[in-house]
């Protein structure tokens, strides 16, 4: 028997966010913060027939892992109508990024940071709908698309800091993603790279995604050349890819990829 809960934001009848975590055992616990605010933490239990898995559906970048795009100077066009609840910019889109995981999840304030345990997988994908159904192997997953597997553990969760709008002229918080897999990882982006590596670290403020290896066990990067092209690894104690320019660097490196 699988529970389910399902945290939706709605405007106006039309829901802008989606979340829900589904596993054979689910426990919430709220904690009063002062002020009619409070926190939820969870832990999601999985069984060995059973994985769990998590869904969120929330705009985001139109190209999976692209560098979040500056910010204009300058005051809002005139007459321009103000940006409702749930619309999104032009270079946005509604994503869902799907977790399976057959350890536990344990949540502390669900939004800000979350950590799931054991065989982990994870596909983040532009989608229509939060509850389409999603093929949580590699596969043939559509162009740009991110699909990410690790053995031991996955840690998803954001940084705050602070910045000033342009529009308004004031500091405003503003959350990056920030992502730890470990054991076994394998990343794949669609029509762009595979890599493997013992660990492999995502930081949306840095706009790099870093695969560490280790001089025994290198962490390897096949870009790809497309069909009929066969790719020759990179091999090197770390890897990383800078998301704007979609290039790698590589540190103490055994091969160079053509």
């Amino acid at each position: 028997m699988l529970t389910q809960v399902i945290q939706e934001e709605k405007d106006n009848g039309k829901t802008v966010r989606f979340q829900s975590i589904r596993a054979p055992e689910v426990v919430t616990v709220n904690t009063p913060l002062g002020d009619g605010k409070s926190r939820k933490d969870l832990t999601a239990t999985s069984s060995a027939t059973l994985p769990g898995e998590v869904r969120i559906w929330q705009p985001g970048q139109k190209d999976a892992l692209a560098e979040r795009p500056a910010k204009k100077d300058g005051p809002p066009k005139k007459n321009a109508p103000p940006r409702k609840k749930g619309e999104l910019e032009p270079d946005q889109e509604m994503q869902l990024t799907v977790i399976q995981f057959g350890g536990k999840m344990v949540a502390n304030d669900f939004r800000k940071r979350a950590k799931f345990y054991d065989h982990i997988r994870s596909i983040h994908l532009p989608a229509d709908s939060p509850t389409i159904p999603v093929d949580l192997r590699e596969g043939d997953i559509p162009e740009g698309a991110v699909y990410l597997e690790a053995r031991d553990t996955l840690e998803v969760f954001a940084t705050e800091q602070t910045e000033k709008n342009p529009k308004t002229g004031k500091m405003e918080p503003v959350q990056y993603q920030e992502m730890i897999a470990i054991g076994g990882v394998k990343v794949r982006k669609q029509g762009e790279f595979v890599g493997d590596a013992d660990r492999v670290t995502y930081s949306e403020l840095k706009g790099t995604m870093i695969f560490h290896g280790s001089p025994k066990n290198p962490a390897r990067v096949f870009k790809l050349q497309g069909q009929g092209i066969a790719a020759k690894p990179m091999e090197a104690e770390k890897i990383i890819y800078y998301v704007k320019t979609k290039t790698f660097e590589s540190v103490n490196a055994t091969r160079i990829g053509q």
